[in-house]
């Protein structure tokens, strides 16, 4: 009995670890694109677990890779620390966040699943597994859990927020607010108070009463000015597993909550360029120079779409500009890169990538970028390394065959020579 109590109350811990970090602090980077450079002491993990290590140095291992949004590398560790350690059951549960946060969802109900048997008394996996099903839109399989949850733990306040957000979804207006209005009845910290406020508010809005849903989120925005990250956290694990039509709704209510957010216009700038709309892609990088002319964001964010839109000249033009403004400013020099490449200046490609590499080490999409220019310079050893850590960071042969594709195109040639 003792082993057990032990696991519930690691358990509550991370289960409230994610909770507040998801839906009170921000405390995953929600300007994740404008991360500064620091001291890293992650190294790119080879295959396989190392047996030598404990489940925890693996567990705080995946907490870095997550909060660079590495979370393909966070499920490997969390992974790791299972086989080392199966018994414990707060691993499982934050594998199946990541799991859920990547879109694999099934994946993501098995560790869940695994969890209840373990624990079968523990709210948790029922509040976890009904916010899974919520990202799937099924929403009567997620009022099913959640009032599991709400069964064995009624004092839990985010089920009353998450069964909410359920009910909008399944239309019924008076059982939303009333699951609302609990949750701000017992809620005592002002900034999670404000969260529930916005989704009353929003919440009015679709039920058709637009008069007390900009009351509701005149309420939210007086409580919590910067309301409108909650949205952006949602929208960037939206845009993780491909969710653009989500994670636009999201962007679209962090901006409206908080007007002067530079990172929510970034952030959808981004989708927007994913679902091939760079008309207003750049519309929102222009309001970011809007808002702070002297900042390098906005132009890198320029610079991005010009080379969506193949205008190179322009781009590398942009982000000139924004390394003149912040030379410490490293997505910039990814950026210019990438525009390097395309112009085919491969030796400064190479320098700018080096730089960007070096400084941010787990930001995946730059080994990408320095594989390509690898590849033009004819250095087959080096672009075969850099496309395998791409893979290894962002999600393995299964999500990027492309990637896979030219791996083995690069060791037949290697094979050649």
């Amino acid at each position: 009995m003792a082993a057990t109590s032990k696991a519930v109350s690691i358990s509550e811990m991370y289960f409230a670890k994610i909770v507040c970090i998801v839906f009170a602090f921000g405390l995953f980077p929600s300007e994740n694109l404008f991360i500064p450079p620091k001291v890293q002491r992650v190294i790119i993990k080879e295959n396989g677990c190392d047996l030598t290590k404990s489940a925890d140095e693996y567990l705080s291992l995946a907490t870095d890779y997550h909060a660079w949004g590495n979370y393909y590398p966070a499920i490997e560790s969390y992974s790791c620390a299972i086989q080392i350690d199966p018994q414990r059951m707060d691993l499982y549960l934050l594998r199946a966040y990541e799991f859920k946060t990547t879109g694999q969802f099934e994946r993501a109900i098995a560790d869940m699943r695994k969890f209840q048997l373990a624990e079968p008394s523990n709210y948790i996996s029922h509040a976890l597994l009904a916010w899974v099903y919520v990202d799937q839109t099924k929403y009567d399989d997620a009022l099913t859990e959640i009032n599991n949850a709400l069964k064995l733990n009624e004092s839990e306040l985010f089920s009353y927020l998450l069964r909410g957000r359920i009910y909008v979804g399944l239309n019924n207006e008076v059982k939303a607010l009333e699951s609302f209005n609990q949750y701000v009845q017992m809620q005592t910290i002002p900034a999670l108070k404000a969260n529930a406020y916005a989704e009353i508010g929003f919440a009015y809005e679709q039920f058709g009463e637009p008069t007390l849903s900009l009351t509701y989120l005149k309420k939210a925005t007086a409580l919590k000015p910067d309301i409108g990250t909650f949205y952006l956290i949602n929208a960037q694990e939206d845009r993780a597993r491909s969710d653009f039509e989500m994670a636009l709704d999201n962007l679209n209510k962090a901006i409206r909550l908080t007007p002067d957010l530079a990172a929510a216009y970034y952030e959808r700038a981004g989708v927007y360029m994913e679902l091939k709309n760079d008309t207003r892609a750049l519309s929102d990088c222009v309001k970011i120079i809007q808002l702070h002319p002297q900042e390098a964001q906005g132009y890198v964010c320029r610079g991005n779409v010009y080379i969506d839109s193949g205008k190179m000249a322009l781009a590398l033009g942009e982000f000139n500009h924004a390394i003149g403004l912040d030379k410490n400013f490293i997505p910039a020099y990814g950026g210019k890169a990438t525009a390097e490449l395309y112009m085919g200046n491969y030796d400064q490609a190479l320098s700018n990538i080096n730089f960007a590499i070096t400084a941010e080490p787990l930001y995946g999409f730059n080994y990408k970028i320095r594989a390509e220019i690898q590849t033009s310079l004819n250095h087959v050893d080096e672009a075969i390394a850099d496309f395998e850590t791409y893979l290894h960071l962002q999600g393995g042969a299964e999500i990027n065959p492309d990637v896979v594709e030219k791996i083995h195109r690069l060791k037949e040639k290697l094979v050649k020579l």
